[in-house]
């Protein structure tokens, strides 16, 4: 197995610095994804979390996901570091606080692979941030939009690296516009199921 990660700052995944093309993804969906109780339990971040895992699946016309609430320990693995997590637990959406990382970076994504397949992976998302919730249409401070944080990061989790386009959700730079305005490609969707 082999150790991915896909932070949200300028980096890039192993597989874009090499030049490969290989395409990471899921043997089959849906895939059993965690929720942290701390997202789970709180109506608002569990609506922004449905509104990021709804946006995907209908992108591809199919189920990619299968929530339940995470009851294991925290942080859900159980080696290595904050910033290099080891032995995952399970497929965990987490907050993660303190948070290690970057202040501009607000969400990685740790993902183990076999070959071309992703075998599991963690969310961490950074937890003291002021998130704004729901569409967001008035964000006056400009906050980090929760689902479109989430949506992003799900992409990283189903296989995708960061795009160069500022309009894709696959931008490293997340602009505060809700979710519902963001793209990707037909490219990257193919990344996904084919």
């Amino acid at each position: 197995l082999a150790l991915f990660l896909a932070g949200c700052g300028k980096n890039t995944l192993p597989w874009e610095a090499s030049g490969s093309s290989a395409r990471m993804r899921w043997e089959q969906f849906p895939v059993v994804l965690w929720m942290d109780p701390a997202i789970a339990e709180d109506a608002a971040r569990m609506d922004d979390v449905h509104v990021a895992v709804a946006w995907w699946e209908e992108q591809v016309s199919r189920p990619l996901f299968d929530l339940r609430t995470w009851s294991g320990p925290m942080p859900p693995y159980a080696g290595g570091t904050a910033t290099d997590p080891q032995d995952f637990l399970g497929n965990v959406l987490f907050f993660q606080d303190p948070w290690p990382h970057a202040e501009d970076v607000k969400g990685k994504t740790f993902l183990l692979a076999s070959q071309d397949r992703l075998e599991q992976g963690l969310i961490a998302l950074k937890g003291d941030e002021p998130y704004c919730h729901g569409g967001c249409a008035a964000n006056p401070g400009r906050r980090v939009v929760f689902q479109k944080l989430v949506a992003h990061e799900l992409g990283h989790f189903l296989g995708l690296p960061h795009t160069e386009d500022p309009e894709s959700l696959m931008s490293p730079d997340l602009t505060p516009e809700p979710l519902p305005a963001a793209t990707v490609t037909a490219e990257e969707l193919g990344r996904i199921v084919n």
